[in-house]
């Protein structure tokens, strides 16, 4: 799923450390972020060092809204600024 002829990876254990939030994002990237030790989500950033892609490793705790897991969140534009969206995707492949 890599965006760029080489994926890089950084892995991080600080939400914040997260792209749009992290200072300084790489361009086709793949951030995973750690809590305790665990996987909790990668983040794929484009050419741009835009994030593009959410995987998400947990339900959240809520299984009714997020009953796939892993589950997966486009990018987009929404008012006036970089979010993840709220539509899940299904059957995305690494």
């Amino acid at each position: 799923m890599g965006y760029g002829q080489k994926e890089n990876v950084i892995n991080v254990t600080q939400e914040k450390d997260l792209p749009p939030k992290a200072e300084n994002p790489k361009p086709n990237t793949r951030y995973n972020y750690y809590q305790n030790g665990n996987l909790k989500s990668s983040r794929w950033t484009n050419e741009k060092s835009v994030p593009v892609l959410s995987k998400h490793y947990t339900n959240h705790g809520n299984a009714k809204k997020h009953p796939v897991v892993p589950h997966y969140h486009k990018w987009g534009w929404v008012n006036g600024q970089w979010t993840e969206l709220r539509e899940q995707i299904e059957g995305e492949e690494e």
